[in-house]
Formats: C-alpha cells, structure tokens, sequence
C-alpha cells in the first residue's frame, strides 16, 4: 500500500477524534439543502443528470465557503483529482464516466486544506473531511459501502 494514503483505522480514529458534527462551517446544511433539490432519485438518475447534481453540488459547497479565499473551479475529465496552480487556482475534476458524491467531497476536502502540511496529512484531512461528511449526511448510502484500502466502494454481490 502507498504510504501517501492513510489506512482505514487512522482514518475511523480521526474522525472518532473531531466533532461530532464534524465538518463545520455549515457544509452540513448545505448538503441536506442541495439533497431536496439535486438528490432523490439518485440511483435512478441517467449518468448526464448525476453530472448536472455533482456541478450543484460543488456550487453549494463553494458558497458555503466564501469565507475561504482560494479560486476553485470544477471541470469533467477522466478521473478524479484535485489540482492547484502557482496562482492558488485549484480546480476539481470528475469522472464523466462515474459521477460520485463521495468522490466530489473527497476532491472538495483537498481544495480546502491550508498550504504548508505534508502530502499525508493533506490526504488524511481530505479523507476525514469526506468520509465524516458522507457518513453524516447519507447514512443509509453509507452504510452500504465496504472499504478497499483507503477508500469506500459500493459492497460487491
């Protein structure tokens, strides 16, 4: 296993270690708000209409931290990744093919880490971030995923 990602257990125990409410700043809310409008149906929604749902996401996601003085922007690409430029423009990129919640809060949690921590540390936040805020916010969804290394995927039949 890269040594860059952390493992389940770290991952379980920092967020065991944060609020319990954990991630602040009103991104709670302002999921539970984007969910009215962009969620329901999900399972039921032809790949183009998830598209449309995770770019409202990310939208609701950025007004909630206007506070946050970083540039981002959101783009479709062939896979996930978060980026930042020289010029602090950080930009999210999604799978078209597989347009993921789970995947957009994860990529969202780096956009809006502070400069100057380790790689690890970066990923360890981005994954408490997500993970807590997923678990929080989708707990039947979550409660249907399994762990592959570091990450949450559908439970395989």
């Amino acid at each position: 296993m890269n040594d860059l990602y952390p493992t389940r257990e770290r991952i379980l125990k920092e967020m065991d270690n944060t609020h319990p409410r954990h991630p602040p700043n009103g991104y709670i809310a302002a999921i539970n708000k984007w969910k009215t409008s962009w969620y329901y149906p999900w399972h039921k929604k032809l790949i183009r209409d998830k598209r449309l749902s995770i770019e409202s996401l990310i939208a609701h996601l950025k007004e909630t931290n206007r506070a946050h003085p970083r540039q981002l922007s959101f783009r479709w690409g062939n896979s996930w990744i978060h980026t930042k430029t020289l010029l602090e423009v950080h930009t999210i990129t999604g799978d078209r093919r597989n347009p993921s919640i789970l995947s957009a809060l994860h990529e969202f949690g780096h956009a809006i880490q502070p400069d100057g921590i380790s790689k690890r540390e970066h990923e360890l936040r981005a994954c408490v971030f997500s993970i807590g805020l997923f678990r929080e916010c989708f707990p039947r969804e979550f409660a249907r995923l399994e762990w592959k290394g570091h990450m949450l995927r559908r439970k395989t039949k």
